[in-house]
């Protein structure tokens, strides 16, 4: 697997279809590493996207995932998270959230059927995201209770305050009652949406057609041809034959697909960090673990660990999100300089003959522990290890088998470890300052960054003041936040754009040159 992903790297170089995963201001000239997107051939003005004819296009339903991904392109949002993941407008006309209490007002839109979308739609399509045993269900588990105040106002009341709330209202929307749609020959059919395409199955052949009267306006990409792809063989058959326009992978599995035109890195927000014990004797002092965190090179490990399909931690915060990505200060390449002065703030100026720091006469040393079933974050463990031995701290990789990972991390037997952890598009931080939370382990309870994130959560401080505090604890240490890959056929007139929100955000523009 490690040898396919050199392979499919090295084509990408050769290639330099890599792109940024930002590109609404800047032209292809402009992104780094990139020639812009070559047109080997005239687009003909129609897509061929994969999906499985098995499943389901209803969002809240549908099993499959690129049924799921399918599925945003029938049915619009209250908001669409765009490239700075940053709320935009699409069926809502304004959201403001106070404390806990949430108020939605809706614009005039229409579902494809002509009726208008109203707020008894979109509270039934919260019931119908609340009982799906996929995303949704999760994305929406701050919502207490919700109501049709009338008919083109929602609210919502949360169970604790979100400042960020409105991130999270890019659920899809359907026509109530409709979900048990079928046609002439009682087969099911997906329910009514106001997306940009409408479902059509016409002789055998699936597609979705551009809509007329879409609320974002014309829609240039005028048919979506559906090519099965009923398990992953079929879909490999797909990729590699090139029956396909386009294809997306959130890279979990470390597998890149044979894909031979266009790729694009798209945003995620799975983030890569090193869990530190602060229980250690070593690791107790806030200065230690700023030091730890100033002698890791980030971009070193973008670059070597996930061949660029990842983009450095400049702090907690994903680096392109639209409200922190002006208030962190970790840098991406090691500074020797820093990470001097905190060891040295530690307590750790005394080296042995080998370069190494000591504490009591001894070399202090530390493990890193990885989970040995993930290539990425082995390589990973093994920067950080060189860069803390490179700034004086003898450091060993420890990989163990996922079993004995999770272990050991609850049990609090380790110094250091690699971990990752996918956080909501509101980028609420309780998975690392939450008692007993999945990234929890190894932070002090008495932590002033936890107490600090209390007071955040509770509207006493800003998300400043956290981060502030966070970087002056480092409980924590930010590595990368890992992207997806969005593959495309060179032909497209128009760069393609992925976010959080929609992968296939742009796809309305896809045609216009």
């Amino acid at each position: 697997m490690r040898l396919r992903l050199i392979s499919i790297a090295l084509i990408v170089v050769l290639c330099m279809a890599l792109q940024g995963c930002r590109n609404n201001s800047e032209t292809p000239e402009d992104v780094p590493g990139s020639e812009g997107t070559s047109t080997s051939a005239e687009f003909s003005g129609e897509l061929f996207l994969p999906y499985t004819p098995s499943d389901s296009l209803n969002p809240y339903t549908a099993e499959t995932k690129i049924n799921r991904e399918l599925s945003t392109l029938l049915y619009d949002s209250l908001i669409v998270l765009d490239e700075n993941m940053q709320p935009q407008y699409r069926l809502a006309e304004s959201v403001a959230v106070e404390g806990v209490n949430c108020v939605i007002k809706l614009k005039e839109a229409t579902f494809s059927d002509g009726t208008n979308v109203t707020a008894e739609d979109v509270t039934s399509s919260i019931k119908a995201a609340l009982a799906s045993p996929y995303k949704y269900k999760d994305q929406l588990s701050n919502v207490a209770s919700y109501n049709a105040a009338d008919s083109k106002t929602v609210t919502i009341t949360l169970h604790t305050p979100d400042a960020y709330f409105a991130s999270m209202l890019d659920f899809p929307i359907y026509k109530m009652n409709t979900e048990n749609l079928k046609n002439e020959d009682n087969k099911a059919l997906p329910p009514t949406g106001s997306g940009r395409y409408v479902y059509s199955s016409d002789g055998g052949e699936v597609s979705l057609l551009a809509r007329s009267g879409w609320i974002g306006g014309e829609v240039s990409v005028g048919k979506i041809t559906l090519i099965d792809a009923p398990d992953s063989d079929a879909l490999q058959h797909n990729i590699e034959s090139s029956s396909i326009s386009m294809y997306y992978t959130d890279l979990s599995d470390e597998s890149v697909p044979g894909w031979s035109e266009s790729l694009m890195k798209s945003p995620l927000t799975n983030m890569v960090f090193i869990g530190v014990n602060s229980s250690r004797q070593t690791l107790q002092s806030a200065n230690m673990r700023k030091a730890i965190s100033s002698a890791v090179n980030r971009q070193a490990i973008v670059e070597d660990a996930f061949y660029s399909y990842a983009e450095a931690a400049t702090g907690l915060y994903h680096p392109y999100f639209y409200a922190t990505k002006d208030a962190q200060h970790i840098n991406t390449v090691s500074d020797d300089v820093v990470a001097a002065a905190e060891f040295a703030a530690a307590g750790y100026s005394e080296k042995n003959n080998d370069g190494y720091f000591t504490l009591n006469g001894e070399a202090i040393k530390l493990e890193v522990l990885v989970n040995s079933e993930n290539s990425s974050r082995m390589y990973a463990a093994e920067a950080v290890k060189n860069s803390l031995r490179r700034a004086g701290v003898q450091a060993e990789v420890v990989s163990v088998s996922a079993e004995e990972y999770n272990a050991r991390i609850t049990s609090g037997n380790f110094d250091l470890y690699i971990g990752e952890v996918k956080l909501p598009k509101n980028f609420d931080m309780s998975a690392f300052f939450t008692d007993g939370a999945a990234a929890s382990y190894g932070i002090d309870a008495a932590s002033p960054t936890k107490a600090k994130y209390a007071e955040y959560k509770a509207g006493t401080a800003s998300v400043s003041d956290f981060i502030a505090a966070f970087e002056s604890d480092m409980p924590i240490i930010p590595l990368v936040y890992r992207c997806g890959l969005l593959c495309y056929t060179s032909s497209l007139p128009t760069q393609p754009i992925s976010t959080i929100s929609d992968i296939y955000y742009n796809i309305q523009a896809y045609a216009k040159s």
